[in-house]
């Protein structure tokens, strides 16, 4: 028998040796992916016969057995991922991410992956991140690695930093007059260094005003959680100044992001006279005097 075969749509290649046994023979040798047609002949010594009818068949790998070890190492806006190769050769791989701090859907990056590491880019910090990799040829795609979760987080040294200037007090507040807009204003800083943050917040007044008691809150709050896990005050009781300033580390959770928040409390004197207060919490119409820097 001959065997005579060909990729859809060109030419018949004859085997160089007919098959003498019938009635299967194993053609080696193909494309993987590839569709090929093959018909067969008989021949002896008067001669060979008109072809058999046509089949087709495409061979196709072993479906790709997954990869495994799936690590993940977080930073600044990306996730650097790396796995232990698929046992099975010739393989791509998807990697598939979700954003779990939004409950987000998996979706598969766009193009997949001929090495066994990458970069997840353009994420956002404080967002925490699933992960997984299959591996995927021909055949189809494999079952999934194992799901890592990384957060990633603004780079040591980074600073975040807010201000916010005074509301005002209600005109109807008793004998005081309404503390303006622009008649303080309050700053905080919070710079990330490896395993804390260090705070540091100013305020003064503006307009020639001056303080003649006052306390401001430093709060540093767990953003995940939204409670506060660290405070520190700034008091003046006596005197009129313009300014001050407050510098303290908290030692914080890597894992974790935080935000830094501000309050205060007091009068100012204008004119030789009191000329109005800022509060805390609301009450009586006050609006509280408050900034926060973003979670980092």
């Amino acid at each position: 028998y001959w065997i005579e075969y060909r990729k859809v749509g060109g030419s018949w290649i004859r085997l160089p040796y007919p098959v003498s046994t019938c009635c299967s023979f194993t053609v080696k040798y193909l494309n993987n992916g590839t569709t090929y047609e093959f018909r067969v002949r008989s021949t002896n010594l008067a001669g060979t016969s008109s072809p058999s009818n046509t089949d087709t068949a495409r061979p196709m790998p072993p479906l790709p057995k997954p990869p495994a070890n799936l690590r993940a190492l977080a930073r600044d806006g990306d996730v650097q991922l790396s796995w232990t190769a698929s046992p099975t050769p010739g393989v791509y791989y998807n990697v598939y991410q979700r954003d779990a701090s939004l409950n987000g859907w998996w979706e598969k990056l766009p193009y997949p992956v001929s090495k066994t590491s990458m970069t997840a880019g353009y994420l956002a910090n404080g967002h925490y991140y699933n992960f997984k990799v299959t591996a995927i040829n021909a055949a189809g795609e494999s079952a999934s690695t194992n799901i890592v979760t990384a957060l990633p987080q603004w780079a040591n040294g980074t600073t975040r930093a807010a201000a916010v200037t005074s509301s005002w007090i209600l005109a109807d507040y008793g004998q005081f007059d309404p503390i303006q807009r622009y008649d303080m204003t309050a700053t905080v800083r919070g710079t990330r260094n490896g395993d804390y943050i260090q705070v540091d917040g100013h305020w003064h007044t503006n307009n020639d005003k001056r303080l003649l008691s006052g306390i401001f809150w430093y709060l540093v709050i767990d953003c995940t959680e939204g409670y506060t896990v660290m405070h520190r005050t700034l008091e003046y009781p006596t005197g009129g100044p313009t300014s001050g300033n407050l510098t303290f580390y908290y030692t914080r959770n890597p894992q974790r992001m935080y935000k830094v928040q501000v309050w205060g409390v007091g009068e100012i004197t204008y004119s030789g006279g009191i000329y109005g207060r800022f509060a805390r919490s609301p009450s009586r119409g006050i609006i509280p005097f408050i900034t926060e820097t973003p979670c980092f």
